[in-house]
């Protein structure tokens, strides 16, 4: 529990818990979701990301079309974190469970006994 999630992740597969390709998948859920979310970084998350954009000049009375960065929009990040969540969330507990599932006999290997 003392130890930084990135060691640990190094860790267990220096220990063969985890293989490389699961290491390097376990690092992009640190920094995309894990870091990105819990240091407010909307760039790490969102990345350059755009969404359409309407809006009104009222001076020139013209309606404008622009694709806007989601990082760049406060007023719309609670409704894209909401909609990243959405996406993401139950694939990456699925692949979480199933990394513990799989990595339990290795820790416990007397665990069936």
């Amino acid at each position: 529990m003392q130890m930084k999630l990135n060691d640990t992740i190094n860790v267990a597969c220096k220990q063969r818990l985890i293989n490389d390709t699961t290491k390097q998948e376990l690092h992009e859920y640190r920094e995309r979701f894990r870091n990105a979310f819990f240091h407010a970084d909307m760039q790490k998350m969102f990345g350059d990301q755009t969404t359409p954009v309407t809006g009104l000049d009222f001076g020139e009375r013209e309606i404008e079309h622009n694709d806007v960065t989601i990082q760049s929009l406060p007023l719309l990040l609670g409704e894209a974190l909401w909609q990243n969540a959405r996406a993401n969330a139950i694939p990456y507990f699925r692949r979480v469970d199933a990394l513990i599932r799989d990595t339990l006999p290795k820790v416990f290997p007397n665990k069936e006994n």
